[in-house]
């Protein structure tokens, strides 16, 4: 071979690696050993999965055997492998994805394209299409095997950013291991923890952690951070709110196959690991029958999503187990069997411009456990929660919670659910709106059934009710402020202004230890010829935990007496209970209200605890019962008395202070001793300096009575 031949041989070859060729053709291409980075055309049809692809040392044998098709062999023992655009991001058509067709599974591609972005370092996954579809893969494990991540759609063992680059941003939409809804196409397993036919559909996305939460932590360098940015993630699925779990297959209970799967979370931090960071935004997660977010916690890491929309879930919209870092702001979820149920973050808690409509129930709480301990540095772990519910049960605070809550047709419960939960440090503004339901209780209270005394203490709830024009006009409205049971610590306040049709009730009888002091800011109560808060007649002794009562009075005309707790102790020092007589049906009856004050119709009694002395003082005091008399006056010796003259008066007793007055000028008169008596006044006169003697007919007199406290 002379020069000039061995030159166009060389030239040729140049010239055939630089042409665009697709990626099954660069193996055969026998690059020159100078060619240290070529172009693809596509990956299987030119156009479809351009790339670029390089001959450095991370390029391996062991990197072409684990990722055969992001990379490929050429000639004198080199390997190319796939590299990443100018902000390090592949796509799954680089690795083969075909275009978006239905009946076309490209699951494989996708989680080839995230393992390789993990093996290669570099940044993350781009999706360009509009809609993908994924089959769930086969699991092939045992069902509760956590350290076993197969039958999920994706698996992420590091440090990613999944993306669409698409201006409606990518769909992927998760089917069956056969390709049809996830709702009936999944894989039965038989199981040691649930016994036979036990339905797995897959999660979402599995994010794995690290060592165990018990173990000493990670630096946060170390641990998988993701991001997952404009995806909707989608199943045609839709949750019917059924909580039983595990999901049975129809041949052991045809009523579990749409219930509660944990085997389909949308994201899935893996449980009981440490994993970092996980962000999410402007992602959808649709149609997903377990929890359409869970994170794990009490480790490094956490969850910081903004503008999500998670629906149709039969489990929790969120599930947060309290890990260090827990941010929401946007966040709308529907029809999900629970709101939220979990930990906020130990270090830092957020949870702002959340809407929930259409759930059973939820509830969060502040710090890591339901201990509620307090941070390392000795600081609250506080969470700060501002949202609006719809028709979503009981939300359930717990300890350390503080923000704005709208609650529609929905109860807020400072109830503890477990033996060990205390709830502590709890500041609240409420707006309860009473909609479409009528037997609304604003706010419950009651400690968890056998737990430690007095576990809900230093409560503060500003609460305004209100009903809907479709409530006012119907008749509904919210039909308790409070309701209340168990031993309850101290500090516990209800503020409560707006409409109300009842004050609340007791359960199960009297508190043992504390009442949750209910203070007026406004109040409007409705049902004032309604059903009453206790019967007078039947109940002399009321229970007056709820702060407000309204008497019933049965048509007495009488005096009705009623006593109140000798002891106090119950009640925060300085609460306040406020007693009325409001029985349209009984106007000329007269409340005694345990010796302390006397109510006629439309007269009320406020009455302070006083713990340090174990009584009740007066905070504020009816205006004193009256009466009034015409009587003629004989004739009586200048400087001599005359009487006594006795006023009926129910409800006065020799106790009581007394007062006569004249309406009248008594032409010379002045009353010289008044004492009260038993269901009467008595008084007398004397002549001071009119005519002797003098009489006079017809004088009207006021007599008055109030309690000496």
């Amino acid at each position: 071979m002379n020069a000039p031949d061995f030159t166009a041989r060389a030239l040729a070859l140049q010239a055939s690696a630089q042409r665009a060729l697709q990626f099954h053709d660069l193996a055969a291409a026998q690059l020159p050993e100078g060619i240290v980075r070529v172009d693809s055309s596509g990956h299987d049809s030119a156009g479809t999965g351009a790339a670029t692809y390089v001959s450095d040392d991370a390029a391996t044998a062991a990197l072409h055997s684990a990722h055969p098709d992001a990379t490929f062999a050429a000639s004198g023992g080199r390997y190319f492998r796939l590299l990443g655009d100018q902000d390090g991001f592949i796509t799954p058509e680089q690795l083969g994805c075909p275009p978006y067709a239905p009946g076309v599974n490209q699951q494989p591609y996708i989680q080839a394209a995230i393992d390789y972005a993990l093996a290669a370092g570099l940044n993350g996954v781009r999706f360009i299409q509009r809609t993908y579809e994924l089959w769930a893969p086969l699991r092939t494990a045992e069902y509760s095997e956590n350290t076993d991540h197969s039958g999920c759609f994706m698996v992420v063992s590091g440090r990613l950013i999944l993306e669409s680059s698409h201006p409606l941003r990518s769909r992927l939409h998760c089917k069956g291991p056969s390709g049809g809804s996830l709702l009936d196409d999944y894989q039965v397993l038989n199981t040691v923890n649930y016994g036979n036919d036990v339905i797995w559909r897959g999660h979402g996305i599995k994010i794995t952690g690290t060592v165990g939460v018990g173990f000493p932590q990670q630096s946060a360098d170390d641990l998988a951070m993701v991001n997952i940015r404009n995806l909707i993630l989608f199943s045609d699925a839709v949750g019917v709110q059924n909580q039983a779990w595990p999901a049975l297959a129809p041949s052991r209970d045809p009523a579990r196959v749409n219930c509660w799967d944990t085997s389909n979370k949308g994201i899935y931090c893996q449980q009981d690991k440490q994993v970092g960071i996980v962000r999410a935004e402007n992602l959808d997660i649709i149609g997903f029958l377990g929890e359409c977010i869970y994170s794990s916690g009490q480790g490094k890491g956490g969850f910081i999503g903004r503008n999500l929309v998670l629906k149709h879930s039969n489990g929790q919209a969120i599930n947060p187990n309290g890990p260090e870092i827990f941010e929401i702001d946007g966040l709308y979820a529907e029809n999900c069997a629970f709101t939220i149920e979990g930990w906020g973050g130990a270090a830092r808690s957020r949870i702002i411009n959340a809407t929930f409509v259409r759930a059973k129930s939820g509830g969060i709480t502040g710090g890591t456990y339901w201990s509620a301990p307090r941070r390392d540095d000795g600081s609250l772990p506080m969470l700060y929660l501002e949202a609006t519910l719809q028709d979503c049960g009981d939300f359930y605070v717990g300890a350390y919670v503080s923000g704005k809550l709208t609650l529609i047709d929905t109860q807020l419960a400072v109830v503890s659910v477990h033996a060990l939960q205390v709830i502590r440090d709890v500041d609240l503004d409420v707006v309860a709106i009473c909609d479409k339901r009528a037997d609304l209780t604003a706010i419950r209270f009651a400690p968890f059934t056998g737990t430690a005394a007095r576990s809900i203490e230093n409560v503060n709830i500003r609460l305004r009710g209100m009903a809907s024009a479709d409530a006012r006009t119907n008749g509904r409205g919210i039909a308790n402020i409070l309701s209340q049971q168990g031993s309850l610590g101290p500090n516990n306040f209800v503020h409560a202004s707006g409409q109300f049709r009842k004050i609340g009730v007791i359960q199960g009888g009297p508190l043992p230890d504390f009442y949750v002091a209910l203070t007026d800011r406004g109040m409007e109560l409705t049902d004032q010829g309604g059903p009453l808060y206790f019967n007078a007649l039947t109940t002399p002794a009321p229970d007056v935990g709820c702060g407000w009562l309204r008497a019933g009075l049965g048509g007495a005309s009488g005096l009705v007496a009623m006593t109140l707790p000798a002891n106090v102790n119950q009640f925060n020092d300085g609460a306040l209970i406020t007693i009325e007589h409001r029985d349209t049906g009984s106007p000329n009856a007269v409340l005694d209200v345990g010796g302390f004050a006397l109510l006629g119709f439309r007269d009320r009694v406020r009455l302070r605890a006083d713990k340090f002395h174990n009584r009740w003082r007066v905070a504020e005091a009816p205006a004193p019962r009256s009466v009034t008399a015409t009587l003629a006056i004989p004739a009586t010796a200048l400087g001599a008395e005359t009487g006594p003259f006795a006023i009926a008066l129910i409800g006065a007793r020799p106790w009581h202070q007394a007062r006569i007055s004249a309406i009248a000028a008594l032409a010379g008169y002045a009353v010289s001793a008044v004492r009260a008596g038993t269901d009467e006044v008595r008084f007398w006169l004397k002549n001071l300096d009119g005519a002797s003697p003098q009489g006079a007919a017809n004088i009207a007199f006021k007599a008055s009575v109030q309690p000496a406290v």
